[in-house]
């Protein structure tokens, strides 16, 4: 549906670490357990082994390519690893604040 390659790894990130802390809470285990195997295979092999090629062999014009891929993609893993948490316990909070 898009070509921004931060928005999907984005979505997909959020939707993993959205998985793991649902099934931590439910099996009543560390949330970590599942977050580990969502989010590594999201990591984007092909665009790290082709910046480090880039690197040794001196090409800029394509480091710079495949340089700012990598880091799009790394920011939204990261990125949506950070907000599903961040969601989830801000309501918890919320709700123990408010006292309802």
């Amino acid at each position: 549906m898009t070509d921004n390659r931060l928005l999907y790894t984005l979505a997909g990130a959020l939707l993993g670490a959205l998985y793991a802390e649902l099934l931590g809470r439910y099996k009543k285990t560390v949330v970590t357990k599942f977050l580990y195997p969502a989010m590594v295979p999201m990591i984007p092999g092909d665009l790290l082994y082709n910046t480090i090629v880039c690197i040794v062999n001196a090409d800029g014009q394509n480091f710079l390519v495949y340089g700012t891929e990598l880091v799009q993609a790394l920011f939204g893993i990261a990125l949506g690893g950070m907000l599903a948490p961040m969601f989830l316990h801000s309501k918890r909070y919320i709700r123990n604040v408010l006292g309802t």
